[in-house]
């Protein structure tokens, strides 16, 4: 129980750090981390632009993010997204992260009488596949952030997919905690065995 506290509070720490301290330092766009949630690019928003979705000017694609990348002034920007931002400190949130989704799974596992005799790679199976697409992301992304002629429709279609890969693995890494929640306080009131 105690290292699930010790790791909450790394990832509470990283996540906040990265999001107020460290990536702003960077500018806006950075600071939204637009290539890592597949949405839109925050600078390219026009005014009235609401959502930046689907349709905007401003939405992500390959043409927006070879336009940002070849964006005058943008240097230090890019340079700061990939060292800091992503490595070391995304490297280190990914894994308090998945390590916190693993951890936390086990513990409420084994208050589950059902399920409580699984075997610990159940459990871990959702948060190592997100920290794997999470690293194979960041890497691909430091490459194109510092070497920008790399990003072809080839390497943002790569990009895409093994960001939607994180986006899912780490949402059902994060649903099984929350169903493992709900079983153990269950399974405490004696409403399941």
């Amino acid at each position: 129980m105690r290292a699930v506290i010790v790791v909450a509070v790394i990832f509470a720490v990283l996540h906040f750090g990265l999001r107020y301290w460290v990536a702003p330092n960077f500018g806006e766009d950075v600071k939204a981390r637009f290539v890592e949630r597949l949405t839109y690019i925050p600078s390219f928003k026009a005014p009235g632009d609401q959502d930046g979705g689907q349709g905007s000017e401003a939405a992500l694609s390959e043409a927006n993010f070879a336009a940002w990348l070849a964006k005058p002034g943008n240097e230090a920007n890019r340079r700061g997204y990939a060292f800091p931002v992503l490595f070391p400190l995304d490297i280190l949130f990914l894994v308090a992260l998945g390590s916190l989704l693993g951890m936390a799974s086990l513990l409420l596992a084994a208050k589950v009488g059902a399920v409580s005799g699984w075997p610990a790679w159940v459990w871990w199976l959702f948060p190592v596949a997100y920290m794997v697409f999470d690293v194979l992301e960041d890497v691909l992304l430091i490459a194109l952030l510092t070497a920008p002629s790399l990003l072809n429709a080839g390497t943002f279609r790569a990009l895409t997919a093994i960001t939607s890969g994180k986006i899912g693995t780490v949402a059902v890494a994060a649903g099984q905690v929350v169903l493992l929640v709900l079983a153990a306080t269950a399974a405490r009131f004696g409403m399941i065995g």
